[in-house]
C-alpha cells in the first residue's frame, strides 16, 4: 500500500513538473484576439456601453460576439483565411433600435504565422493595411499600433457619441 501511495505521489508531482515546463515562455493569451475598448468621445474616458449586440460579417462563424450585452471592451476575432473582416455594432436601447443606425468597423489586414517555441507552438501576427468605419454612434477608431499579436492588450479604441455633461 505504502508502494502505491508513493508511486502515485511521484505521479502527481511529474504531472505539476511537466504542466509548468516552458509556461514561462508562453503569454497568458495563445490566440491572437484584438481587445477593443470603449470610450466616450466628449469626456475622452472608458464607458460602458448597454444593450449592444456585436456581430462579425467574414469573422470565424460570422457569430454573435455580444448579444444584448453591456461592457466596456470586447474581443473581436480576425480569420485566418482571408483578409478582410467587418463587425456590426447594433445599438437595443428602445431609441436606437434601427437598422439604419448600425455602425460597422471593417478591416483589412494581413496574417503570418510565428513559431514561438516547441511549448507554445504557433501564434499568428496580423497586421492592419486599412479599416473604416460608419459614423452613426460611432465618431472615431483608433488602432494606435496597427499590428495584433497574442499580447492580452487594448488594441483598438472606439470612441461614441455621447451625451454632454
Amino acid at each position: 500500500m505504502g508502494k502505491i501511495l508513493s508511486l502515485t505521489l511521484s505521479t502527481i508531482i511529474a504531472i505539476a513538473a511537466l504542466s509548468s515546463c516552458g509556461s514561462s515562455e508562453c503569454f497568458d493569451n495563445q490566440s491572437t484576439l484584438p481587445l477593443a475598448g470603449f470610450y466616450s468621445m466628449q469626456t475622452r474616458t472608458a464607458i460602458t456601453v448597454d444593450s449592444l449586440t456585436v456581430y462579425g460579417i467574414g469573422a470565424p462563424g460570422d457569430s454573435i460576439l455580444v448579444d444584448n450585452g453591456k461592457g466596456n471592451s470586447l474581443y473581436m476575432p480576425l480569420p485566418l483565411s482571408g483578409n478582410s473582416t467587418s463587425f456590426v455594432f447594433h445599438y437595443n436601447q428602445k431609441r436606437l433600435n434601427y437598422i439604419e443606425l448600425n455602425d460597422t468597423i471593417a478591416m483589412s489586414y494581413e496574417s503570418s504565422p510565428q513559431f514561438v517555441s516547441n511549448e507554445c507552438g504557433v501564434i499568428y501576427k496580423y497586421k492592419v493595411k486599412e479599416f473604416s468605419y460608419t459614423k452613426h454612434l460611432i465618431d472615431s477608431v483608433a488602432i494606435p499600433t496597427m499590428e495584433f499579436n497574442n499580447k492580452d492588450i487594448e488594441t483598438i479604441q472606439i470612441y461614441f457619441r455621447t451625451a454632454s455633461e
